[in-house]
């Protein structure tokens, strides 16, 4: 695998999955942070679900939120191993 898909899949490889999750979805393979007014905010909102993305966590313990997520959304092909 190549040093970017190796270093995702490995930081990714610390959230323990969770039993309970969460209306949350996960945006992986993306490194920013999506506006409130997104039309993807927008649309999962409407349905109840939260958009996270790796951009939108400041600590390590709020990072670890992300193993809690009903669903994951590939962005980039980075994140693909890691979504797997």
């Amino acid at each position: 695998l190549p040093p970017g898909v190796t270093t995702y899949r490995n930081m990714f490889s610390l959230l323990e999955k969770k039993e309970e999750t969460k209306n949350t979805i996960n945006v992986l393979g993306s490194n920013v942070t999506y506006d409130e007014s997104s039309d993807l905010k927008q649309v999962l909102k409407k349905h109840g679900y939260r958009v996270c993305s790796i951009a939108d966590y400041q600590t390590f313990e709020d990072f670890m939120e992300m193993a809690s997520a009903k669903l994951n959304i590939v962005a980039g092909p980075i994140a693909l191993a890691t979504a797997r």
